[in-house]
């Protein structure tokens, strides 16, 4: 939360659901596929039962023309009609990266299908016991996201994003025991770390040296 407060000027809540989409602009990324509804997006976070807090950072190449326009799209969006329930963190580095994994609650990961070659952004999400929900391509087509995070439908990802916000993971999130615990939650996020092994520097230096040169 400092870092987020130190780069952009804003604070927020912590208890809050903190969603963070975080990574290299590029069109494909489609970030603005967030904000086609920006009406019911804004409905979905400013419950006062169940309140959300989005987080968005990012780098465009500087040749990247559509990117930068994607990233003043998006300010101007949380200055206005999401003013108070999203944040832009500017000056996106590993720090921040760091900082957003560490800090956040929920990742999402929302490219065209078919463009994704990898997305480690959700590799360092699990690593930190932060849930996905994301579109089945690159390395999350590999997954079964049962019990660790969701798919978003990638035929009508602002859409099923909107439903699963509203639906399922806000409601779960927010379930709590006697001693005011999401234990669903919880069980998910520790699944989501386990699942890490599977996509770890240590894993695929084993397997180089025991598939390939042993």
């Amino acid at each position: 939360m400092k870092t987020v407060e130190r780069r952009s000027g804003f604070g927020y809540d912590p208890n809050r659901l903190i969603i963070s989409w975080a990574r290299r602009m590029a069109e494909y990324k489609n970030l603005n596929i967030l904000f086609e509804d920006l009406d019911r997006l804004y409905s979905i976070l400013s419950k006062s039962d169940k309140p959300m807090m989005l987080l968005v950072a990012g780098k465009a190449h500087p040749g990247d023309n559509a990117a930068k326009e994607h990233i003043q799209k998006t300010i101007k969006s949380f200055a206005g009609k999401l003013s108070g329930f999203a944040i832009f963190v500017p000056n996106y580095d590993i720090a921040l990266a760091r900082a957003m994994v560490q800090g956040s609650d929920l990742w999402l990961n929302t490219p065209e299908f078919g463009r994704e070659a990898c997305g480690t952004s959700g590799m360092k999400a699990i690593a930190n016991g932060v849930l996905n929900a994301t579109v089945a391509d690159g390395w999350a087509a590999e997954v079964d996201w049962q019990d660790k995070g969701w798919v978003i439908d990638h035929t009508r990802i602002g859409n099923s994003i909107y439903e699963l916000l509203e639906n399922e993971i806000g409601p779960e999130f927010y379930e709590r025991n006697q001693d005011d615990m999401p234990t669903k939650w919880i069980s998910k996020m520790k699944n989501s770390i386990n699942l890490s092994k599977n996509y770890s520097t240590s894993r695929m230096l084993e397997e180089y040296s025991s598939l390939l040169y042993v």
